[in-house]
């Protein structure tokens, strides 16, 4: 049984639950199961859809599929013309929108004459992306995963910096300085490149420093550091309409 608190983009408790699971490592292909798999949305893609959403200027929906795991995959090839609907799916989480309205409302529609659904209206936090819609652009951010980090590795009261990375100071394998604890900086790195989904200007400086989780030491963990800082200084990400 797993039991979860679920939360909203506030990182507001709406509500407990409740999932039996089977054990799943002891079942054999072509015996207990054929192939299945959860349909799973790459968080480039939702990025373009958002962007897409911006430039058309149409309202991003979403919606939650209850007990998605006992239907079955729907095999009909799927035509548009030049209105077209996008829907990314993730498990049983759904977005969707559209250049024409009305085929969003049948889309929601249509979804909840098949399936029990969760109709939560427009998309406001999506795969730990919180988004604010307007006429003028999307808002994405994460700051409530950046707070989450900043708390978790004590740097609550940690100075504001400008740029993640000091151009002067060049990282390398640096044998000489003290080594440090490489699970927590293999952790740190981790929580970064899920960061990266909305802050594309920690990519590099998030790369260059997960190139040193094998044997890291203080100078690598210094630059480390830096990016979350940078991070709590702008935890927004706008996407302009007309860009």
């Amino acid at each position: 049984m797993v039991i979860q608190k679920k939360h909203d983009k506030d990182n507001v408790i709406i509500h407990n639950k409740t999932r039996l699971v089977v054990r799943g490592y002891q079942q054999e292909k072509g015996i207990d199961f054929e192939e299945s798999f959860a349909p799973v949305a790459r968080m480039e893609a939702i990025r373009i859809f958002l962007v897409y959403a911006a430039h058309k200027g149409f309202t991003v929906y979403q919606m939650d599929v209850k007990t998605a795991f006992l239907h079955g995959s729907l095999k009909e090839d799927v035509c548009f013309d030049d209105d077209i609907l996008v829907v990314q799916v993730y498990v049983d989480d759904i977005i969707f929108g559209s250049t024409n309205p009305r085929y969003a409302t049948l889309f929601s529609d249509l979804m909840k004459s098949c399936f029990e659904m969760s109709m939560m209206g427009e998309m406001t936090f999506f795969f730990g992306l919180q988004v604010n819609q307007s006429p003028s652009g999307i808002f994405i951010n994460q700051s409530n995963y950046v707070n989450y980090i900043l708390k978790k590795y004590g740097m609550n009261t940690c100075d504001i910096i400008g740029t993640p990375m000091d151009i002067k100071d060049k990282l390398d394998l640096d044998h000489i300085r003290t080594p440090v604890d490489a699970t927590k900086y293999r952790s740190m790195i981790g929580a970064l490149m899920y960061l990266t989904s909305s802050r594309p200007d920690i990519v590099h400086t998030t790369c260059v420093c997960a190139r040193y989780q094998a044997h890291p030491t203080e100078k690598h963990l210094k630059e480390d550091v830096k990016t979350p800082s940078r991070v709590h200084s702008v935890e927004k990400n706008f996407l302009e309409k007309n860009s």
